[in-house]
């Protein structure tokens, strides 16, 4: 499905852009200044879990997380065009998901292994990226971005009822395509890489444990230039 949605993103916007390089044909494109917009798309996350207690740790391994699900929200930036075909700038967003997947408690289980489970979510993200692109022709631009990452995740385990909340941060990477389809309307799409690094999850307690994250976006955007 991950697949299909690129693949279905990325025609779509060919097919857009070849009709607006049409409409556009002699004329050129000022990507300097500031923009604000709309972003939305498909996220899926992994993360794998190892309890700190060593002995916990080797009876009872932590099946991996991962959750997928829509996810969108607001963007905006500025772009400075630094030479006939080099654009650079900086861009912001936030998103709001329910990204959510629940796995067997084997810790927290009975002999017969009934039947408690470890559930996470993530419902909050935002990322602080620079970009730099190369402009194909006057209206189309190919960039690649990096920079900061936030999430926010809970975990909840039934066994006692008990949860976890966090703030994450790390790094991002990625890249995509923007369309310029009017001098005041832009749309795009984009592939977006985030690595949260290392947290402990209930720390201090007997069954605390210390997971890997990073999860990926796929997703399309438009954009109001001022």
């Amino acid at each position: 499905m991950k697949r299909i949605l690129l693949c279905a993103a990325v025609l779509s916007l060919a097919a857009l852009g070849g009709m607006a390089e049409a409409a556009n044909a002699g004329s050129t494109y000022d990507w300097t200044g500031a923009y604000v917009g709309l972003q939305g798309g498909y996220s899926w996350t992994h993360s794998q879990s190892t309890y700190d207690d060593s002995t916990l740790a080797l009876y009872f391994p932590i099946a991996p997380i991962a959750a997928d699900g829509f996810s969108g929200g607001f963007e905006g930036g500025l772009n400075y065009r630094v030479s006939p075909n080099f654009v650079v700038g900086i861009e912001g967003d936030v998103s709001f998901a329910n990204l959510t997947d629940t796995i067997p408690d084997d810790a927290g289980s009975d002999a017969h292994g009934c039947c408690q489970t470890i559930t996470s979510t993530t419902d909050f993200g935002a990322n602080v990226r620079g970009r730099a692109g190369v402009l194909v022709n006057s209206h189309t631009l190919l960039f690649a971005a990096g920079g900061l990452t936030i999430s926010h995740a809970k975990v909840t385990a039934s066994d006692g009822n008990i949860s976890d909340e966090a703030t994450l941060y790390g790094w991002t990477l990625g890249g995509g395509v923007e369309q310029a389809m009017s001098d005041k309307v832009s749309v795009k799409v984009e592939y977006l890489y985030a690595d949260t690094g290392d947290h402990t999850w209930f720390k201090g307690e007997d069954y605390s444990s210390t997971s890997a994250g990073n999860g990926s976006t796929v997703r399309a955007g438009i954009n109001l230039h001022f």
